[in-house]
């Protein structure tokens, strides 16, 4: 065994219920879920051990015009590159049992919505009280994303819909495009009271949400969801 690392004895994790045969880490204790498997491929420690997530993450979303889904699409690739496969499943409203059976087995649920008046859309409410005793990261989009305290308001009222007994690791946000007919309902706005600052703003808000979410926007979320999840 390489210099620096040790074995411990530990359940996996707690909520899980699942127990690690032998977990190996360098100087400290893992992360839940952590444990070791054996394979031939890759670079490996002397005797070809590597450390492995063992979490089950069910990775969940709601997407009213695909920005939600860009970014959900974005985390699957993030936890792919890390090891960890995770299927970034809709939630519409006429499937919700799927949503449900999904979150059942899950360590840990990222939730994706898009922002519908302030707050996550009505298919992720619903799903809101299935989340007790799970690990909750929150993502979502929103037309409006001049300021981040925007974001961090609209996350707040999220989380303090999930049940007592769940555990928030964190949430991230990014602007998303809107739709051509929210543009001319500006226009007409602005045609009724011309000069109108306020509506102005909305239309250069719109403006700049059209090329959202990008790479950019992307890796943001991927990488707050990396490190709630400690597995960066």
């Amino acid at each position: 065994m390489r210099a620096g690392l040790r074995l411990i004895r530990r359940p996996a994790y707690a909520c899980g219920g699942r127990i690690a045969r032998v977990i190996c880490v360098p100087y400290g204790y893992p992360m839940p879920g952590w444990g070791i498997e054996r394979c031939d491929y890759g670079f490996m420690t002397s005797d070809r051990e590597r450390i492995v997530d063992k979490r089950n993450v069910a990775l969940l979303y709601n997407s009213r015009g695909g920005n939600t889904k860009m970014v959900a699409e974005a985390l699957r690739d993030a936890l792919a590159q890390h090891g960890i496969e995770a299927e970034a499943r809709e939630i519409a409203a006429a499937g919700l049992d799927g949503a449900r059976s999904a979150i059942k087995p899950a360590d840990v649920v990222l939730l994706g919505f898009w922002c519908d008046k302030g707050t996550c859309s009505e298919e992720v409410s619903a799903l809101l009280p299935e989340l007790s005793g799970k690990q909750v990261f929150l993502f979502g989009t929103a037309g409006f994303g001049g300021a981040p305290e925007y974001f961090e308001r609209i996350l707040a009222g999220v989380k303090a819909k999930l049940p007592e007994d769940a555990v928030y690791l964190g949430g991230a946000m990014c602007q998303g495009k809107m739709g051509p007919a929210i543009r001319k309902r500006y226009e007409a706005m602005l045609a009724e009271k011309p000069g109108d600052q306020r509506v102005q703003a909305m239309i250069d808000n719109f403006d700049a949400a059209a090329s959202h979410p990008d790479a950019s926007d992307e890796q943001k979320i991927a990488d707050a969801m990396l490190d709630a999840l400690g597995i960066r």
